[in-house]
């Protein structure tokens, strides 16, 4: 294919390459599938790693391939929509993000608040034992988010 191309052009044309040669690793089985058997077949937020600018970065596709066909048996084309979401999927995961802390943030705060209204407790040397309070146990759920 590069007999055509002017040596402007090969730069461009080897970035494409190196796309499409990943592309196909992900998405050349279900390009067949569509064909085969003249379906429909879609995703949403799916993680596509690329090669950009030498490095694998992961990029998020909205995506479908519709299979067109003739008189509703044999498949002429395929139809190939896709979005890129990445930005989206970043702003979500940043917000979640600082939802949680926010949430952290209130309920260390609640219990900061226990305890400077909780008298302190020392030991019969008089050193300093903590503070006579009840509070509830948050490190399960600091795990689970």
């Amino acid at each position: 294919m590069s007999f055509w191309l002017s040596a402007q052009h090969t730069g461009l044309f080897s970035k494409i390459f190196r796309f499409f040669k990943l592309w196909h690793e992900y998405f050349i089985e279900m390009f067949a599938r569509v064909w085969r058997e003249g379906l429909t077949l879609s995703g949403s937020d799916t993680a596509a790693d690329l090669e950009v600018d030498g490095l694998i970065k992961t990029f998020y596709f909205n995506f479908e391939y519709r299979a067109i066909k003739m008189q509703k048996v044999k498949t002429i084309c395929l139809l190939h929509t896709a979005i890129d979401v990445t930005e989206q999927i970043i702003n979500r995961e940043a917000l979640l993000k600082t939802q949680v802390q926010e949430q952290l943030y209130l309920k260390e705060q609640e219990i900061n608040e226990q305890l400077a209204t909780a008298p302190p407790r020392f030991r019969s040397d008089q050193s300093f034992a903590g503070f006579i309070a009840s509070c509830i146990d948050i490190t399960g759920r600091k795990l689970d988010q």
